[in-house]
Formats: structure tokens, sequence, C-alpha cells
């Protein structure tokens, strides 16, 4: 909620194309934020995160919004033989 306020949006707003580009920002911020926790336990309820799935929606957010996304890129091992 508070990232919608810092961009003068609620949680009312109605979406729109034009909103597109704000909309992303905030989901990149948030991405960011999940990566460092990858998982939350609270009493007997546990929530966990695939980790590259999420750098690939961030990665292809940022890109979208012409930011670099370098460091989060997934390392692809390549096969030597």
């Amino acid at each position: 909620e508070v990232a919608l306020i810092d961009r003068g949006l609620t949680l009312d707003s109605d979406y729109s194309l034009a909103l597109k580009s704000d909309v992303n920002l905030i989901c990149i911020e948030l991405y960011k934020q999940l990566l460092s926790l990858t998982s939350v336990s609270q009493s007997d309820a546990s929530l966990g995160f695939d980790v590259n799935a999420l750098k690939k929606r961030l990665v292809g957010l940022m890109k979208d919004e012409g930011l670099d996304a370098s460091d989060y890129a997934i390392n692809k091992v390549k096969r030597l033989w």
C-alpha cells in the first residue's frame, strides 16, 4: 500500500494502460524485497518462493522499463563437452 501511495495511487485506483509503468515499478520494488526473503513462516503456515521464476519476472519488468537488470540475471551453466 505504501508503494502505491508513493506513486499517487490507492488500492481503489482503476488500472489503465497509462498506469502500466507505475505498476511495473511498484512490482519491481516488491519483487526485489521478495528475493531477499525466499520463504516466510508463521505459526503452522509457510510460503516459499521460486527464486528463479521471481528473477525471470523481475528481469522482464526491468527490461520493459529500460532498467539495467544485470544484477538479477539467472546464471546458466554451460556444458563444456
